[in-house]
């Protein structure tokens, strides 16, 4: 370990410094995502190229090419457009809100749609450039705030090729983490130069490029936990001189924070993918209290967040409370190096703080971005004294034999399966969407689908139907009039007691989706649609329909509506298949 991170050191100390450091960084960054290039467009790419593309029906209800994140602006008005039209679930709560300002991004997904519209291995190239940057940024960030040394190059490394990075460096929609990492790493190199190099120019880029982190994706906002803990960990001079230093980024934060709200961005309803921590304050702690833990372990090598929110209750408890337990046994480890190192207390410190805008989503890797800066910052601090005998390290044995386990065990899981599993993200990304795709790709292609109404008795997932608009609209395929998809889940029982209605009944729990605990729905609600009216007749303990009856104005055997089934094949593909409704009396069971 000693030998790489000695000769990056030792080419940092060079006239060719910064070409060495960018160069060590970036052969890595390549050599693990040049097959990303090879990937197609996957969910949300579609969403993005849909929006750009201005086409019908679409440009009704997203206007404006560079709003591309605003998929739900909560106004009553465009929420019923969207059910109506079918996009949205006929369930959708009134008020659900899921937009996010993101223009900076929206500007390089816009230069994707002018330049390169059809061919998705550029978009792929500009999504790695972006990569390429945070990787030198990133580089330069840590040799800043940790010096010339082998431990600021490893913990770069460490960064660059963590595998919970590799997910969003894949897809193309999730381009505005790097980019909202790279000026955010930019932010904290800027505002070190400034508070410890007494540089002017790092009193005025440290904000700015915070500011521009900003405007690129909400998640910067973990930037001002770093800068908090730089006050209390770095910085020198008396409290008052560094209160004094947290004004910028805190005028800069504030300032976003009325714009962005200002201007109508925000979620609301959308729990627990999405949780304000304005507006749902109460939730946005419960979900932080319950994640945090879990995507912390995470990011030190555990188990993947992705898979948390799917977990039973009692195994969900059991993640959360052996992260908890190793969360402890990692302070009881590093606790000679925190107290005695002011680097490594502002990574740790930096790392627990820049959870909290993490919090704000459901568990994924992919939102550990900022996360991994203070993370790769504390595991290489360690790594470099424990291997380097500095003075914090404990002489005990009963200190020193599980160090040396943890420090070999954080090699392993950091630099040998780390790049491992990066690699393979291929393969996972190539997987992602496949079942939706396939689904769209399945539907009618007559030009008759345009007048009709798809009728979709259930399917395993509301995003189904969904994307099929933001795919057909990418490929040019005909799009139905309406879609209606009468329930979520499996199984279902269908009857049919005269020529026009349909009774949907969950035999099964129902999808969340769309409709968040706090807004329930209740028996007897009404949803009025084109050429179908809903009333809700039995809701379940969290307030989902359990029962609905469907009135359509037409019989349901006539040709204006077309029945459609959703049927599983091989490789996780799917289809629709032509569906008859049951007969006048009849019951149906579906699964």
């Amino acid at each position: 370990m000693r030998v790489p991170g000695r000769a990056l050191a030792a080419a940092a100390r060079t006239g060719l410094s910064h070409r060495a450091l960018a160069l060590a960084l970036l052969l890595p960054a390549a050599a693990l995502s040049l097959p990303f290039l090879a990937l197609d467009l996957h969910l949300d790419d579609y969403v993005v190229l849909a929006i750009l593309s201005g086409r019908e029906p679409l440009r009704a209800i997203y206007p404006s090419p560079l709003d591309v994140f605003n998929f739900f602006d909560g106004t009553a008005e465009r929420t019923r457009t969207m059910r109506d039209l079918g996009l949205l679930p006929w369930w959708t709560a009134p008020g659900l809100q899921v937009s996010f300002w993101r223009p900076l991004a929206a500007v390089t997904h816009w230069i994707d749609g002018v330049g390169w519209p059809e061919r998705p291995v550029l978009m792929h190239a500009h999504s790695l450039l972006w990569f390429g940057i945070l990787a030198v940024t990133v580089g330069l960030m840590y040799r800043q705030l940790m010096g010339r040394t082998w431990g600021a190059g490893l913990a770069a490394i460490f960064y660059v090729i963590d595998d919970a990075h590799a997910f969003t460096v894949a897809w193309i929609a999730g381009r505005n983490a790097l980019i909202a990492t790279a000026l955010g790493a930019a932010a904290l190199l800027a505002h070190d130069r400034w508070r410890r190099g007494r540089s002017r120019a790092g009193a005025t880029l440290a904000p700015l490029c915070l500011g521009l982190a900003l405007l690129a994706s909400e998640g910067a906002a973990a930037v001002g936990g770093y800068v908090l803990a730089h006050a209390l960990c770095l910085d020198s001079g008396s409290w008052r001189r560094r209160a004094a230093a947290l004004v910028p980024a805190g005028v800069v934060l504030a300032t976003w924070q009325l714009v962005y709200t200002g201007l109508g961005y925000g979620t609301l309803g959308a729990a627990p993918g999405y949780m304000s921590p304005v507006r749902e304050p109460a939730l946005f702690l419960r979900a932080l209290v319950e994640n945090a833990p879990v995507m912390w372990l995470a990011q030190w090598g555990g188990p993947s967040s992705n898979s948390f929110a799917a977990l039973s209750g009692a195994a969900a408890a059991g993640r959360w409370l052996v992260a908890l337990l190793a969360l402890a046994a990692v302070g009881l480890l590093l606790a000679p190096l925190l107290v005695r190192d002011r680097v490594a207390r502002f990574w740790a410190l930096g790392q627990v703080l820049a959870l909290a805008p993490a919090g704000a989503f459901a568990p994924s890797d992919r939102y550990l971005f900022f996360v991994g800066l203070g993370a790769m910052g504390l595991i290489a601090r360690f790594l470099t004294g424990w291997v380097d005998g500095e003075p914090w390290r404990p002489a005990a044995r009963s200190w020193g034999v599980p160090a040396a386990a943890f420090a070999a065990l954080l090699v392993v899981l950091h630099g040998i399966l780390a790049p491992v599993r990066f690699v393979q993200t291929s393969a996972a990304v190539a997987a992602l969407g496949v079942a939706q795709e396939s689904a769209s790709d399945s539907l009618p292609t007559d030009s008759g689908v345009r007048d009709q109404i798809v009728v979709i008795p259930t399917a395993p997932s509301t995003v189904f139907v969904a994307y099929l608009f933001f795919m057909r609209t990418v490929k040019r395929q005909p799009i139905p009039a309406h879609v209606r998809l009468l329930a979520a889940g499996a199984p279902v029982e269908l009857y049919r007691p005269d020529a026009r209605t349909l009774v949907v009944r969950h035999l099964g729990p129902a999808e969340r989706m769309f409709r968040a605990p706090g807004d329930p729905m209740s028996p007897g609600a009404r949803v009025d649609l084109e050429g179908t009216r809903v009333e809700v007749s039995a809701v379940d303990s969290g307030g989902l329909p359990r029962e609905a009856t469907f009135h359509f104005d037409d019989d349901l055997d006539s040709t204006r509506l077309r029945w459609l089934r959703l049927v599983w094949e091989a490789g996780g593909r799917t289809r629709y298949v032509a569906f008859a409704p049951p007969r006048i009396g009849e019951r149906l069971r579906l699964d």
